[in-house]
């Protein structure tokens, strides 16, 4: 096996033991492994290709040029964040029955991310013969982070499709991926990438993982996190839903 495929391998075994962490979170009805190998594979092509479609339609416009600090934060955070998120609602047929409560979209979104970084890495890999470093980086800061950007669009995915809550909060769960995932692209763009590294070790591996369980939320914290999940937690109070 080269070094490459080798780091992709790991690559799959570090993002689906994030998305096992979340899952972790499912307290009343786990969702079945299955299910969630289908949402990785399908959503995970889907994204690709949703995204691909959208790129060479952004191309055809005459942008040439998305690796830059414009392209960041207007170009590929909105085209990718939506890829992933117009992905998750093409697996609602078969995922349907097993959305029963707001974690449930939480995950289905998370296993659509680790799909779509999965194939971007193979990408990566095959895109030169010395590509391993980029993998390794990719496999303990990229995969994670697409899976921490659209996290959230998930809970507020789950809101409005089962709930009936407003489309807003969708909407704002989309932006708020969108400006991560473009901030993030913004920073490696401009090559302060040990930046990166300290803030998805310091803060989404500790002070975001504990936000997440909606039940715990913290009203003394500030995180857009905590915004958005709190506001979900209203609307889905309001229905009758104890999150």
């Amino acid at each position: 096996m080269s070094l490459n495929n080798l780091l992709i391998t790991l690559s799959f075994v570090f993002g689906a033991t994030f998305v096992l962490f979340l899952r972790r979170y499912d307290i009343h009805e786990r969702e079945p492994f299955h299910k969630m190998a289908f949402a990785t594979l399908w959503g995970g092509v889907w994204s690709i290709a949703i995204s691909t479609l959208l790129y060479e339609i952004i191309f055809l416009a005459g942008i040439d040029e998305v690796k830059t600090s414009f392209g960041a934060l207007f170009v590929i955070g909105p085209v990718e964040e939506g890829a992933k998120l117009a992905a998750l609602f093409s697996t609602y047929f078969i995922i349907r029955k097993d959305l029963n409560e707001p974690t449930d979209g939480l995950i289905y979104m998370s296993c659509v991310a680790l799909g779509f970084s999965l194939i971007e890495n193979y990408f990566y890999a095959t895109e030169t013969a010395k590509s391993g470093h980029l993998i390794l980086s990719r496999l303990f800061i990229c995969t994670p982070a697409h899976i921490l950007f659209s996290a959230l669009m998930g809970l507020a995915f789950y809101a409005v499709i089962k709930m009936k809550a407003s489309p807003s909060l969708l909407i704002f769960s989309f932006l708020y991926a969108a400006a991560l995932h473009g901030l993030y692209d913004l920073i490696v763009f401009n090559g302060l990438f040990l930046i990166i590294l300290i803030i998805m070790l310091i803060v989404a591996y500790s002070r975001l993982f504990r936000s997440w369980p909606i039940q715990q939320l913290n009203p003394h914290l500030g995180s857009p996190w905590l915004v958005l999940l709190k506001t979900m937690k209203t609307q889905l109070s309001n229905m009758g839903v104890n999150a």
